[in-house]
């Protein structure tokens, strides 16, 4: 005999309009407390809300919400990422600018990039869409436009599309070679809260092209530029100063996971994107003219000095920390960044940050900076994050006094190993370790330094209070709806 749930399920089916909405809104919880329920039957129900995300705008919500929770299974996911005409529905969607659900389509497509077959966006081809400024038919060309097109609401008024940003963070992001019993599958994330973290062993990317996408001149037009020739990352750079959280967390991932790929670095750092002063100037806050000296006035990008007393620094630990990380990555992998970084006064900005950061940061995702205990360890995981990149460019070079002989391909694999938490220990101290005194004066110290086993992936969150949690991975979340 059928059980109530069973019952209610079957009604995901029902030729009426009311009865499939009322399904739906009791189901909703269930998604959350429940969401074994849905692999029932061979996860018939799955396969029945795949189709209601086409039905009446209140039903596709709340069916939208439903597979935004249940998609953290990866059992789950594996019923919907490779679905191709699903991914089309959904695409048709987001491009649709009077699309009254776009945002919870945004996250849904957040949480399918887990997958690797979501990678297939990259190749995915699809009709032009006329109101995008686009004329490319690839299918991330298209999301690119709309997200850059749709912030703040202003190509469709009922959606900002910010989580696109976690996406393309994903696209480019590390992954372990496989699944195994030590990896755990992707734990999902609510609408308001802040990351947990997990620390996880990565290996490789997730699609070889998605970094090559992002790094490519582009043969269209984007929203921002009228040259065809510019890479579609430049148009990106803008948000890391934008007011959306989500939309500044996202593209700082991307950037950080763009980074492992040596060969980008120095493309990355010279003209066209010129990216130190995009990384710079969240670490920059309101200090005096005063503050820097002359020559260290100099060294600063034209864009970044004298910027005034309104400069507010970057108030989310968790993004000063993914910046911090990337500026690590290219100061480790040659002595050619690490030059760049040097010569554009990288160090006096972190002198500062590293001395002013408390009165700065909230704690991530918490209201009102959260409390103190968190937002003193948060203080100091950026300091911890000022200090270790001060040690690597205050080292000594090969062939210099006291430098080691450590050959660039060297420094480039150590540097990537120990971020992603393989350890090891810090570079020669002849510079200066890296330790910053109490008036961001620089002191010495014999000791090695461990960059945090941290994953470059970072994606969004909506819900979780127990912030504690070790066992998380920041590369596993999943957007949650509670």
């Amino acid at each position: 005999m059928p059980t109530e749930m069973e019952d209610l399920l079957e009604f995901l089916k029902h030729g009426n309009t009311q009865i499939r909405q009322a399904a739906v809104e009791h189901l909703l919880p269930y998604s959350e407390s429940d969401p074994a329920i849905f692999k029932a039957r061979e996860y018939a129900p799955v396969k029945d809300l795949k189709l209601l995300t086409k039905d009446y705008s209140p039903i596709a919500k709340n069916v939208l919400l439903i597979l935004i929770n249940i998609s953290k299974d990866s059992d789950v996911l594996k019923q919907l990422a490779p679905d191709d005409a699903f991914l089309e529905t959904l695409l048709g969607r987001v491009t649709n600018k009077s699309e009254p659900n776009a945002n919870e389509v945004c996250m849904l497509l957040a949480n399918l990039a887990k997958s690797d077959s979501i990678s297939r966006l990259l190749t995915l081809k699809r009709p032009v869409v006329a109101s995008l400024s686009s004329d490319s038919k690839l299918a991330i060309d298209q999301l690119l436009d709309v997200f850059i097109k749709g912030a703040n609401e202003a190509w469709n008024p009922k959606a900002n599309y910010d989580y696109l940003a976690y996406l393309f963070a994903d696209l480019a992001t590390v992954r372990p070679l496989s699944m195994s019993p030590v990896y755990k599958p992707p734990i999902c994330w609510t609408a308001v809260t802040k990351p947990r973290h997990k620390l996880i062993k990565c290996h490789q990317t997730q699609s070889p092209d998605a970094r090559k996408h992002f790094t490519t001149p582009s043969q269209t037009p984007t929203p921002t530029s009228s040259s065809p020739s510019d890479w579609p990352l430049t148009s990106l750079l803008p948000f890391l100063s934008h007011p959306s959280h989500i939309r500044r967390l996202g593209v700082s991932s991307l950037l950080k996971n763009l980074t492992f790929t040596h060969s980008l670095h120095i493309p990355l750092l010279n003209p066209p994107i010129s990216l130190l002063p995009y990384l710079l100037s969240p670490l920059m806050g309101p200090e005096p003219p005063s503050t820097y000296s002359d020559s260290e006035t100099d060294l600063l990008p034209l864009e970044l000095q004298y910027l005034g007393k309104d400069k507010a620094r970057e108030p989310d630990a968790q993004i000063l920390k993914v910046h911090l990380e990337t500026l690590l990555i290219l100061a480790s992998a040659s002595r050619e960044g690490r030059e760049v970084l040097r010569g554009n006064g990288t160090y006096a900005v972190l002198r500062e940050c590293h001395l002013h950061i408390e009165g700065s940061v909230s704690v991530s995702g918490l209201v009102n900076g959260g409390d103190k205990e968190k937002r003193e360890r948060e203080v100091e995981e950026v300091r911890e994050g000022c200090e270790r990149l001060v040690q690597v460019l205050m080292r000594d070079e090969e062939g210099e006094e006291g430098g080691k002989e450590v050959g660039e391909a060297h420094l480039a694999d150590e540097g990537t190993r120990r971020l992603l938490g393989g350890g090891g220990a810090g570079a020669s101290a002849n510079r200066g370790n890296g330790k910053f005194g109490g008036q961001g004066r620089m002191v010495t110290e014999d000791k090695k330094v461990e960059v945090e086993k941290e994953p470059p992936g970072r994606m969004v969150t909506q819900a979780h209070d127990n912030d504690d949690d070790e066992e998380d991975s920041d590369d596993d979340k999943v957007v949650q709806i509670a």
